[in-house]
This record gives structure tokens, sequence and C-alpha cells, in this order.
């Protein structure tokens, strides 16, 4: 009796040094997310005020939007390396990150000619299409996995409002016919670029996530042990 007591004491320790450590990484979770959003709230501050330049593609809050996607697409792609069961689907949101670099960069590639961006682009696509196919048996069953943890929500949901959200309702003619006459097209591009900004960081903040919860190991832990 006295060893069974010990041995339910000792695992009642472990529950409980688990729940802390737990109850601590979701803290500096919400902080991470925290200081994103004041990073975001800033640079929009600066570019606003001080600057004064209409968050133009040369603002501060333009290049913290091209940094902070590609620091995503980087973050799946070592974790395409990382995991070879999951490569397949990493390297293909990697792939579509580094479309979305592209295309926020694409004043640069306008150097060399007007909507050059969609050449490299093109060229991510077909690289990452034979990519995918060679490594087709990683793509659905990570996907799932990935999509039925918490932090994937952060990446997709940030993902639409980047591409659809802010698409939406940062259009010119909405915001006409809310101001009226006091239309503004640089409050109507403050609006837009501050979704926008708001979409990457839940896109980073859920990618780095992802990469410390191994891209929803832990949920595919749990159903094997299930079965």
């Amino acid at each position: 009796m006295a060893i069974g007591k010990l041995l339910k004491d000792r695992k009642t320790g472990d529950s409980s040094s688990d729940h802390a450590h737990r109850l601590l990484f979701v803290m500096a979770e919400l902080i991470f997310l925290v200081i994103l959003l004041a990073v975001a709230n800033i640079s929009i501050f600066v570019d606003a005020t001080i600057l004064q330049n209409s968050l133009s593609e040369r603002s501060i809050s333009q290049y913290l939007q091209s940094s902070i996607i590609l620091v995503s697409s980087t973050i799946f792609a070592l974790g395409a390396v990382k995991y070879p069961n999951k490569r397949g689907y990493l390297a293909l949101v990697a792939a579509l990150f580094t479309c979305m670099f592209i295309r926020e960069n694409d004043s640069l590639f306008d150097n060399i000619r007007h909507g050059f961006w969609v050449v490299p682009v093109l060229c991510v696509l077909i690289v990452s299409g034979w990519f995918t196919a060679r490594n087709r048996d990683t793509v659905t069953e990570p996907f799932l996995y990935h999509l039925e943890g918490r932090h994937s929500t952060l990446v997709y949901a940030g993902f639409i409002i980047v591409v659809v959200f802010s698409r939406l309702f940062g259009t010119g003619s909405f915001w006409e016919a809310v101001m009226g006459n006091n239309y503004n097209s640089s409050y109507k591009s403050i609006i837009q670029e501050g979704l926008e900004l708001l979409g990457y960081v839940l896109i980073l903040h859920g990618s780095c996530m992802s990469f410390l919860g191994r891209f929803g190991d832990h949920i595919a832990g749990t159903q094997r042990s299930r079965e």
C-alpha cells in the first residue's frame, strides 16, 4: 500500500508539473502574439503619422509584411526538411507563402517589366507542383492532422484575412459609399494595409507555434493511442 501511495503521489506530481509547463507555454504564446500585434500597430502608426507615406510600397508596414510572410515560408520549408512524413504538405504551404512574398514585392519586379512578378510565381508553382507530385503520399494526412490543431486555425484565418477579407473590406467603392464627400484614399489604404498586417501576424504566430507543435504530431499521437 505504501508503494502504491508513493507511485500515486509521484504520478500526481508529474501531472501537476506537466500542467505548469503547459500553462507557461500558453502564457508565452499569448505574450508572443501581443508583441507581434504591438509591433504591427506601431509600424502603421509610424507610417501614417510620422513618415506620412500613406503606407506605400516603401513603408515600414510593407517591409514588415514581406518579412513576416518570408519567415513563415521558411518555417514551413524547414518543417518539410525536418519531417519527411509531412514533406508534401509542408512544402506546398511553403510554396504558397513564397508566392505571396513575391506578390507583395511586385513593385521590384516591375523594374524589369510591368507584371513580371507572374514569372517567378509560375516558376515556384511548377517546381512545387512537381515536388508535391513526388511526395503526394505526405499531403492529405499531414494536412488533416495539422488542420485539427488549434495553431493551424491562426495560419489559415490569417491567410483568409489577407487574401479575402482585407480585399473586400478595403475596396475603394465601399469606403466611398461609407464616407461620401469625406472620402480619403489614405484612410482606405491604412485600413486595408492594417488588416493585411493583422492577417500576416496571425500567419507568423500560427507558423511558429505549428513548428513547435511538430505540425500536428500531438493530434496524430492522441488518435493512435485511442486506436
